[in-house]
């Protein structure tokens, strides 16, 4: 790989300054490689911007109001990287943090297999267990999981390279040729959710391949999110269900969702795939509230 070779790294960020602040970092202590990060802040109200600029200057800041999501966020700090000569673009989490050599074990390999998106096995942070392996595909679950979620890491455990229908953008690098061949994320469509399995599916479907390259690893610092108190009454419990159907932010979002299985989900699974996934919303629900 041509040490040349130019590299943004999209961090979309909110309200999430000291972790966002490890995740740089850990990409500006990837060695050897011409790296730029790319923090999209989206409307945050911590000091995101004033820190970042303190404590890594050579990061560019793009300032966006708080209503762009996930996806949108990704496409704002894409659109931003594809106006200048980068090589290729890596998507990358706030919350994840680089293990060392890990982007240029993406590189290596995306430069010896140019129809290929790679990704990194993503490890939860400080243990032994998987956050994903990839992610697969399965309607009698509702469409996408990620594959091996908390299973035990072990080394050998798995082959160098893992093929999957799609993945969870931490740790994903695209070429310029393959991103501009697939498309930005449909932020429209798919805000919070879904927006990355959709862009992968459209990705295979223009014949690339979408694959884990184990031996790049990243690992995945979730914050910690309590338990919510209970509803103070019937009306609150009325409301937070409705949000929960309702919301941008929300896994269970009934038009993203709806929207997903009309354009992926074979219409014989259909039933199952909606009864899936309102028990285990109900059972979010319930676990969250109660």
């Amino acid at each position: 790989m041509n040490t040349s070779t130019k590299i943004a790294v999209i961090i979309p960020t909110f309200n999430r300054v000291q972790t966002l602040l490890e995740c740089l970092k850990s990409v500006y202590a990837q060695e050897n490689l011409a790296i730029q990060a790319v923090v999209v802040n989206d409307g945050s109200k911590d000091g995101t911007s004033e820190r970042v600029r303190a404590a890594f200057p050579q990061a560019l800041i793009v300032e966006a109001d708080g209503n762009l999501w996930w996806a949108g966020a990704i496409n704002a700090g894409l659109r931003y990287a594809l106006g200048s000569d980068f090589d290729y673009f890596l998507l990358l989490n706030d919350d994840n943090l680089l293990a060392p050599g890990a982007l240029r074990q993406l590189l290596d390999y995306a430069a010896a297999h140019p129809d290929n998106i790679v990704g990194s096995l993503v490890r939860l942070k400080d243990t032994n267990r998987i956050s994903d392996a990839g992610v697969e595909i399965n309607w009698w679950r509702a469409g996408p999981y990620l594959k091996d979620f908390q299973k035990e890491f072990s080394p050998g455990k798995y082959p160098p390279i893992i093929e999957a229908a799609a993945l969870a953008g931490q740790g994903v690098l695209l070429s310029r040729q393959n991103l501009l061949k697939t498309g930005l994320l449909q932020n429209q469509d798919y805000p919070q959710y879904f927006g990355d399995t959709d862009f992968y599916l459209r990705a295979r479907a223009k014949g690339l391949k979408v694959v884990v390259n184990t031996a790049s690893e990243v690992w995945n610092n979730p914050p910690n999110r309590p338990k919510s108190a209970r509803p103070a009454n019937f009306k609150e419990a009325v409301s937070r269900f409705i949000r929960l159907y309702t919301w941008p932010g929300s896994p269970y979002n009934l038009r993203v969702n709806v929207r997903f299985w009309r354009k992926y989900c074979p219409w014989y699974m259909l039933p199952v795939t909606a009864a899936y996934r309102l028990l285990s919303s109900l059972r979010y629900f319930v676990k969250k509230n109660f």
